[in-house]
């Protein structure tokens, strides 16, 4: 999966923005910092919508999805606000790494980090499944340049080894049966979220399907860690949907998003 053709893609349809050649220095420097090869942040599809003024919202999707999950909550969401969903390496329309092997567990969260070094801050991000992890850990490591924060169907990861060791097995196994190494993306290799939680310091609104049997108890355990915060945290369980529920109810998740916003960054 390359990248689309920036010429044949006008601009205010879905597809790449132009980058900014400052830009594109921004997210090597990060990558370089990281000690990692892997596409700058020119090579990751972004699909910007709405007034360059806007308040930015940055829409993160799972292991083995893509931006267009969250169409249907892009479509209804309010035109006040500057929509950013986006690509992970290898999935969707961003490019494909050379090398299989490079796909790990740090790439996911250093990719979201160059994005934003090329987006006016502080941002709102929301993230589904892995997209809401690599959230956190944004949110965890970069607080001033977080103004909310929403996670659909997310996981904090792991503070047990056997039990870290059993999710990166079913990840490997699941890249190598669909012959997508880009998969590997959902590895762990630390308890660093699941250790920090409460740094968290901006509003939090969870959503998890009443079917998600896999992330109903880490949302449960999220939302125990932030409710002592001053901030708190909102939580909304959907009726009749699964782990899938952005993609299923996205007007519904639109308008959650949209109110608790409305609440939360309130002046």
């Amino acid at each position: 999966m390359g990248r689309p053709d920036r010429a044949a893609t006008p601009t205010h349809m879905r597809g790449f923005d132009p980058v900014l050649e400052e830009d594109r220095t921004a997210g090597e420097r990060t990558r370089a910092s990281l000690g990692l090869t892997w596409p700058s942040v020119s090579d990751l599809y972004i699909n910007r919508r709405g007034p360059a003024a806007g308040r930015p919202i940055v829409f993160s999707h799972g292991m083995g999805d893509d931006s267009t999950i969250w169409d249907g909550v892009v479509a209804a969401f309010p035109s006040t606000y500057r929509t950013i969903a986006w690509d992970l390496p290898g999935h969707g329309q961003s490019a494909e790494l050379k090398d299989p092997n490079a796909y790990d567990a740090r790439l996911s969260y250093a990719s979201l980090e160059a994005l934003l070094t090329v987006e006016p801050g502080p941002v709102i991000l929301a993230g589904h499944s892995l997209g809401g992890y690599i959230a956190c850990r944004y949110a965890i490591e970069h607080p001033e340049k977080t103004a909310a924060l929403i996670l659909v169907a997310t996981g904090p990861g792991f503070r047990d080894d056997g039990a870290r060791a059993k999710w990166n097995d079913n990840v490997r196994a699941t890249a190598e049966s669909s012959g997508r190494p880009s998969q590997l993306l959902g590895l762990h290799d630390d308890a660093f979220v699941i250790d920090n939680l409460e740094r968290i310091a901006c509003p939090t609104l969870l959503i998890v399907g009443d079917r998600d049997k896999a992330f109903l108890g880490a949302t449960d355990y999220i939302e125990r860690k932030l409710s002592g915060r001053p901030v708190g945290v909102t939580r909304h369980t959907m009726a009749d949907s699964g782990h899938g529920v952005v993609r299923s109810h996205g007007a519904k998740v639109a308008q959650l998003i949209s109110d608790f916003l409305g609440v939360a960054l309130a002046p």
